[in-house]
């Protein structure tokens, strides 16, 4: 290809923003498409304000809607979206609401990227959004239980539960796993359970939100006893065991066998060299005063 068109370099420089690892070479490739006069589309304009976003250059994350104005793209939806996403990025909060604020058109995705990263006003701009008609998604109901989780907004928690009941979206397990976790840094673990015994599929991302919840809220009785049913029904990954692992060696009362075997166990599926499963071992071991089995 002695000359590169429009659409190889979009399709090149949208190939390495999405690798996300690969940033600086997006930037490069959007760099040499404006030196060759390349009329750009959104779609570079986008993949071009992503990479800045993964890279945390954010001068030239500011040139770049200059840029997008004079072939008409500044206030396209695609482009202020990742522009308010790249701004959260690099904690430019009051640049992010700014670029919300002037945008003409606002699709659902403008919508979700501002709930999901603002915890005060998560709860008042999904009321917004849907009193400008937009309808939220899956993805809008994950953003908002994650703010609202964050900022430990109880009641608000649960009116968005209640919100999801009514809609489609509580049999999606993405949504429902979200509430687990909720509920688990509410501290309120029974109704976690609740809502994991109504899956009616328990992907192992759901059986570790439930055995985390339970870790992290010192319930390690129940965190061991729900993990030994995930073992039988599913298969849990490094994620899971270190959440087992930490609730073991916080828990006098539980046997160290029961983390002798996890390591066995560990060792079977190679995970044991795993950095986080490793760090786990070794903080349980040490915990328990047993600091030379972890070799």
């Amino acid at each position: 290809m002695t000359r590169r068109d429009l659409v190889s370099w979009t399709a090149m420089l949208s190939g390495y923003s999405q690798e996300g690892d690969h940033g600086l070479e997006a930037i490069w490739a959007f760099v040499e498409m404006t030196r060759e006069g390349m009329k750009l589309d959104h779609v570079s304009f986008v993949s071009a304000v992503s990479a800045c976003g993964h890279e945390r250059t954010l001068e030239l994350g500011r040139q770049i809607p200059c840029l997008a104005i004079k072939p008409g793209y500044g206030q396209h939806v695609s482009v202020c979206n990742v522009l308010i996403s790249t701004y959260f990025k690099c904690e430019f909060i009051e640049d992010a609401k700014l670029v919300f604020r002037i945008m003409n058109d606002r699709n659902v995705g403008s919508w979700t990227t501002m709930i999901s990263v603002n915890e005060e006003c998560a709860m008042s701009l999904f009321n917004d959004m849907r009193l400008n008609g937009i309808y939220p998604n899956g993805v809008t109901f994950i953003g908002l239980i994650h703010a609202l989780s964050s900022g430990i907004l109880v009641k608000e928690g649960q009116t968005v539960h209640g919100f999801c009941m009514k809609t489609s979206f509580l049999p999606e397990p993405n949504v429902c796993i979200s509430l687990i976790t909720m509920y688990a840094k509410f501290k309120t673990m029974q109704d976690s359970l609740k809502i994991f015994e109504k899956l009616n599929y328990r992907e192992i991302i759901s059986w570790h939100a439930l055995i985390s919840g339970y870790a992290q809220n010192g319930l390690s009785q129940e965190a061991l006893r729900t993990f030994l049913s995930a073992i039988i029904e599913s298969k849990p990954n490094q994620y899971t065991y270190v959440s087992v692992l930490s609730a073991i060696s916080a828990a006098e009362d539980i046997s160290l066998r029961h983390g002798q075997r996890c390591h066995s166990y560990l060792k079977k599926l190679r995970l044991d060299t795993d950095p986080i499963v490793s760090g786990a071992l070794l903080d349980m071991y040490a915990k328990r005063g047993s600091i030379c089995e972890s070799q």
